[in-house]
């Protein structure tokens, strides 16, 4: 069988389609939980001593490849910031953490990380790290900015996470996205006396949440390829080209 130099053009078009439709978008799911004295502050460091003590957060190392996303599937559990009462126990909360406190969290950045500012109290928050060590970012502040579709954190600076949700229990997935060089996911709790100032206050915490994130990424094409092939396709169709005009 004789191709004609377009009917070449177009088997490497769609043999150069076919590999690049190949390379789509992967998923991976991960479970953890996250205990009420992690310490998101400690993001990144061997101990919580200069941080305010508790727990190390938990670490989350991230899948390789652009275009990465992480969303929360499921934030259940509760914690408590409150010691157990003999006779009246604090009460338990959610992902989103106490609503309406006393006076709105303003936590200082402290170790490796920002601080943040959000309306709720003791919410579920994140971390995300990369290879090496960056200046401290500026604070995030989410008063009246929790309900988000997505969110672009940079590298080191803690971020709001709560239930994952748009809403309270309710509402769209939000999409997080991940910055380029970010290495790993840290998950736990801003905390603090009255969750104003220096980070603190973990010792006396209870409960844990379990949560559910899919990380998202679109792998790296391989254009090279796809290019290699059209060269190599064009330069036969040269060739049987130049061969026919002498045959004429």
């Amino acid at each position: 069988m004789r191709f004609t130099s377009t009917q070449f053009l177009t088997l490497a078009i769609l043999l150069g389609a076919g590999r690049v439709g190949s390379s789509r978008a992967s998923a991976e799911t991960v479970s953890v939980s996250v205990q009420a004295t992690s310490n998101i502050f400690a993001s990144g460091l061997a101990d919580t001593n200069a941080v305010g003590g508790g727990d190390l957060p938990v670490k989350i190392l991230l899948p390789s490849g652009t275009g990465r996303t992480v969303s929360f599937l499921s934030v259940t559990g509760g914690v408590s910031p409150d010691p157990p009462g003999l006779l009246f126990p604090g009460p338990f909360f959610g992902g989103d953490g106490i609503p309406n406190p006393t006076k709105s969290p303003n936590l200082d950045p402290a170790g490796l990380v920002s601080g943040i500012r959000a309306d709720s109290g003791f919410f579920l928050a994140g971390v995300l790290e990369g290879s090496s060590t960056v200046a401290v970012p500026p604070t995030l502040n989410f008063s009246g900015h929790q309900s988000f579709s997505s969110l672009s954190p940079l590298l080191q600076q803690t971020f709001f996470i709560g239930d994952g949700l748009t809403g309270t229990g309710s509402g769209n997935l939000q999409i997080f996205n991940v910055p380029d060089g970010a290495t790993a996911l840290y998950l736990g709790f801003p905390d603090g006396g009255f969750f104003q100032g220096k980070p603190g206050a973990y010792s006396d915490n209870r409960g844990q949440l379990d949560v559910s994130m899919s990380f998202s990424v679109n792998p790296i094409p391989e254009p090279s390829s796809f290019v290699m092939l059209c060269m190599a396709l064009v330069g036969l169709s040269g060739i049987y080209t130049r061969r026919r005009s002498r045959a004429l």
